[in-house]
């Protein structure tokens, strides 16, 4: 089941039936597609995508992320996607127990208190306005701990060249320092 992809469709407002239109194809398909019955193909992928505001090879992940699990399961380190608004679109594996699914949708200052938030947000939107790769050292507090990150992020695009949100990658250094 694509449950973020459910999320993502709310979140926007939109029906099964309006995303299907938008894609020109059959609500039923679309539903399946929802539900992890269908795979859809590349074209179909990337109109659903467009019309959600994510990257279309998030419905194919599926297929690779057993060996990155298998590699990174306890290894520090978070990728995500998110949006213009900056709500993650896909995490992979979060950190503290967080569920992949309950974070879609949600801003970082939905998850943590903004006196943490406000590095991380600054470092979107530069790269949103800049189009280019940004790093930072950003602390969260978790569980009552501060933690430093490392986080690397750059700019998400769509097969038409346009911007549709930021990738990052996250590493726990606070071991380090």
């Amino acid at each position: 089941m694509r449950e973020w992809l459910k999320v993502l469709r709310k979140e926007k407002g939109f029906t099964q039936e309006y995303v299907a239109s938008l894609c020109h194809i059959d609500r039923a398909y679309y539903a399946q597609i929802e539900n992890g019955k269908r795979t859809p193909s590349v074209q179909v992928a990337e109109k659903i995508a467009d019309t959600l505001s994510f990257n279309s090879s998030k419905l194919y992940v599926d297929y690779f992320i057993e060996p990155l699990q298998a590699s990174l399961s306890d290894i520090p380190i978070t990728f995500t996607h998110c949006d213009l608004d900056l709500k993650y679109t896909w995490v992979f594996n979060p950190q503290f127990d967080f569920d992949d699914n309950w974070l879609i949708g949600k801003q970082i200052n939905d998850i943590m208190e903004e006196t943490f938030c406000e590095k991380l947000v600054n470092l979107k939107k530069e790269v949103i306005e800049t189009r280019e790769i940004k790093k930072e050292v950003v602390t969260f507090s978790f569980y009552n701990k501060e933690r430093e990150y490392l986080i690397y992020a750059k700019p998400l695009y769509n097969k038409s060249n346009n911007i549709v949100g930021v990738a990052t990658a996250a590493v726990d250094i606070s071991f380090i320092l």
